[in-house]
């Protein structure tokens, strides 16, 4: 069986259709996600993509995690950098415990690799990479305190603790998978968001963004922003609370 014969199976077109049927009619996320249509969706997608198209696959997802990989270096660089900025920075002295976090997204644009191209498709992946929807995680996410700043002491030749370990061995409930020895971001996105397989390895664009917070979790706390025209670092102001985009 080839990969397009599993995603153009009867029953996954089907539970896609439905999907994109209450999309297009007023987004009924609540409805698809009490349905429970989308994880049913990745299961049997997986499923018999790993049962049928495991040799087939292999050289994808190894391209993809490869990508993804050097996209997780890029966006630990990023946030060092943001790091050292604020350790050095006058605007920051005296907060409270701040995180820089970094994020990676999947693109938001329906891939144009992927095998399927119907015009509904981007109606689906909008869904697929909300994250807001039903506990949907379409990310890599890292984060890194700076404790407490004192004026008398900047912290200077401290280094950043990053909360993620990139380099940690990951399993899958999956002997094919395992053997692949895979990253932590890849194992990350396959098992805590809804995209399936055949979603994932054909991404080729992310987008990555650093945010500062007050608090551990993001969305929560006053944020800061880098003010291009001054040259500095700057609170956002009181309406804009909650993660600041800066890169």
């Amino acid at each position: 069986m080839k990969i397009l014969e599993i995603l153009n199976s009867s029953r996954i077109r089907t539970l896609e259709d439905v999907i994109v049927g209450y999309m297009e009619r007023g987004g009924y996320s609540n409805v698809v996600d009490e349905l429970g249509i989308v994880e049913r969706r990745k299961r049997l997608i997986d499923k018999a993509l790993l049962a049928h198209c495991a040799d087939e696959l292999r050289e994808d997802i190894l391209h993809f995690d490869e990508l993804l990989k050097k996209e997780v270096e890029k966006m630990e660089k990023m946030c060092k950098e943001t790091w050292y900025d604020i350790v050095g920075d006058d605007v920051f002295l005296g907060e409270k415990d701040l995180y820089v976090c970094g994020k990676i997204s999947m693109g938001s644009n329906y891939p144009t690799l992927h095998p399927l191209q119907d015009d509904d498709r981007q109606t689906l992946w909008d869904l697929l990479v909300d994250e807001s929807f039903r506990q949907n995680h379409a990310r890599v996410r890292t984060k890194a305190m700076i404790w407490n700043f004192d004026r008398q002491e900047k912290r200077e030749g401290r280094e950043p603790t990053f909360f993620y370990d990139k380099d940690a061995d990951v399993f899958f409930d999956n002997e094919f998978l395992d053997n692949l020895h895979l990253s932590v971001g890849f194992a990350e996105l396959y098992k805590k968001s809804y995209l399936a397989l055949t979603d994932l390895i054909y991404i080729r664009t992310f987008e990555t963004a650093i945010h500062i917070i007050e608090e551990p979790h993001i969305g929560s706390g006053s944020a800061y922003h880098y003010d291009e025209t001054q040259k500095r670092w700057k609170r956002t102001f009181p309406e804009s609370r909650g993660t600041q985009l800066f890169y």
